[in-house]
């Protein structure tokens, strides 16, 4: 997985959703399950169009993660920081509502961009989002649809 594609789906998985529940996004912090799909790939030079096809149609395939999300992390929104690229990104806008969120970020630097990311919840242990990033060169959509584990995170 390329540094891109890690920085997407730290930010959904994570960045986002500390980022709503520290703004009223009725999410329960602790173990959440997330299973993510991902359409599209950066741009990459020299890769033959048929083994781009197999890399685009193994990353379309859903993937189940764990994260965590402490108070810590919604206190302080200390999150989706994974490398020094995302330093050149600022929240442009962002509506939350406890069942709704979106958020826009504008990133600058080596992979200019920008993420568009929506969250819907139907109660505190639910949740989806979309997540869409787009660069003059490419575009890349990841769709997570997230359940609440547990109040304790296993390291």
């Amino acid at each position: 997985m390329n540094r891109h594609t890690a920085l997407t789906l730290v930010m959904a998985g994570l960045f986002g959703s500390a980022a709503l529940v520290a703004q009223g996004f009725n999410v329960r912090t602790g173990a959440w399950q997330m299973t993510v799909t991902i359409v599209g790939m950066p741009k990459m030079e020299g890769i033959p169009p048929a083994m781009r096809a197999q890399m685009e149609a193994e990353m379309r395939k859903p993937r189940t993660v764990t994260a965590c999300i402490t108070a810590d992390d919604v206190k302080s929104l200390n999150l989706g920081k994974i490398d020094d690229d995302d330093k050149n990104c600022k929240v442009v806008s962002s509506k939350i509502t406890p069942t709704v969120g979106d958020v826009v970020r504008q990133c600058t630097g080596d992979e200019p961009r920008t993420e568009t990311a929506h969250f819907e919840t139907s109660s505190p242990q639910a949740m989806k989002a979309t997540v869409a990033s787009k660069s003059a060169d490419d575009s890349q959509t990841v769709s997570l649809v997230g359940k609440w584990l547990s109040a304790d995170c296993k390291e």
